[in-house]
């Protein structure tokens, strides 16, 4: 649970003036995300479609979540597609920026995702 930490006895205040003590909290986190921000940028692709808040990305495995936050600004849908041949995963993301007004740019609307869902279920049991 996220709260005792947050709201703990300026365990968050303390943490933000020196990160240092609480290492072991984060610091296995921090360097897959790190790893994982230099693999999309050596080894990945991404393609923008701005015109419908969509980025495309793709890369050799599975990428932390944070790790595409900096790839991905400034849009609301993220398809993911890790692997190659017949291993490939694919995901999909719609972010949080749909549900929150912006001041900084225009949101684009969650879309229904209900056939994509459909079809993709039919995929994988096929395969």
């Amino acid at each position: 649970d996220k709260w005792p930490y947050f709201l703990g006895e300026g365990r968050f205040a303390s943490f933000l003036r020196d990160p240092a003590p609480f290492r072991s909290d984060w610091q296995e986190e921090h360097a897959r995300v790190l790893a994982d921000v230099e693999l999309l940028q050596l080894r990945g692709k991404v393609r923008r479609y701005p015109e419908i808040g969509l980025c495309v990305i793709e890369a050799p495995r599975p990428l932390h979540y944070y790790a595409l936050f900096g790839a991905t600004k400034g849009c609301d849908i993220v398809l993911a597609s890790y692997g190659e041949g017949a291993h490939v995963q694919v995901e999909v993301e719609q972010k949080y920026t749909q549900f929150v007004n912006l001041c900084s740019r225009p949101t684009h609307p969650r879309i229904g995702m209900d056939r994509l869902v459909s079809e993709l279920n039919a995929l994988e049991e096929r395969a």
